[in-house]
């Protein structure tokens, strides 16, 4: 039955035409992006803003979708002898790994069959992997918040806001905060800030990958002197493992105590 469960939704969503949508976008993203700049390092960086801003949202919307579509089907499937926490990680396993591939291809695809991108492919497959997770996070508040929010306008509404706050305001208000504060030493508070936001977590431990930190200087500058690289690497993806882990497991909890 469990296995089931998880072959039918994953044969659905592999069924599904927008999954084949994100791929063939992604794809003629970094094929476009490939050949008008005609440099991988180039391509590379205009990816990183696709990856850190259009692709979570995008996933975490559909996620939603998903989560508030396959309602009724949930409610018949607890009616028959199956755990609760064992239906929602398989509909959501069924459900991601489909995306997580598309992601992957979409952005190392162009990189093989364009020789320009051929000497970036181990950055490109950073950068999707990096990319994966921080949508995985996404998608994974996105199932937090269906679940927390019957009305799906309501849901989608608080789901937004999350998005636009830790994509773009939180940003602002760090940038105001420490210009506010230039007389004091703010390096501790600049580490602890940087680390409640997955996104900035995300952008610095790319950066940081492909030597590029000083370019974002009160955040990923502050981590590798104060950590140095290898160590500012380590801590930075245990710090995105941890933003992986706590939505996911709220989700869990939430699902198991959910009265549908």
């Amino acid at each position: 039955m469990k296995k089931t469960l998880f072959l039918f939704q994953f044969k659905n969503q592999l069924r599904s035409k927008w999954v084949y949508i994100v791929l063939l976008a992604i794809c003629s993203l970094s094929d476009l992006m490939l050949r008008f700049s005609g440099d991988g390092a180039k391509s590379i960086l205009s990816l990183i803003n696709l990856s850190l801003f259009f692709i979570p949202v995008i996933v975490a919307i559909q996620t939603a979708m998903f989560i508030y579509g396959n309602r009724e089907y949930m409610e018949l499937v607890l009616t028959q002898p199956v755990k609760r926490g064992v239906l929602i990680v398989q509909l959501w396993l069924a459900f991601w790994i489909p995306v997580a591939l598309a992601i992957f291809l979409g952005m190392l695809l162009p990189f093989i069959y364009l020789q320009e991108g051929w000497p970036y492919v181990d950055a490109v497959i950073q950068l999707s992997f990096i990319t994966n997770i921080l949508a995985g996070i996404f998608s994974l508040l996105a199932v937090l918040i269906s679940l927390s929010h019957d009305d799906k306008a309501k849901g989608l509404g608080v789901l937004l806001g999350y998005w636009l706050f830790l994509s773009i305001v939180y940003d602002g208000l760090m940038l105001f905060t420490i210009q506010a504060l230039s007389d004091f030493s703010l390096r501790e508070i600049s580490l602890l800030a940087v680390s409640l936001n997955p996104v900035d977590l995300a952008r610095i431990l790319l950066l940081m990958l492909n030597n590029g930190a000083a370019l974002l200087g009160v955040t990923g500058a502050l981590f590798e002197r104060f950590a140095g690289t290898i160590v500012g690497i380590i801590s930075i993806s245990s710090l995105l493992l941890i933003w992986f882990l706590i939505p996911g497991w709220l989700s869990y909890k939430k699902f198991l105590s959910k009265d549908f």
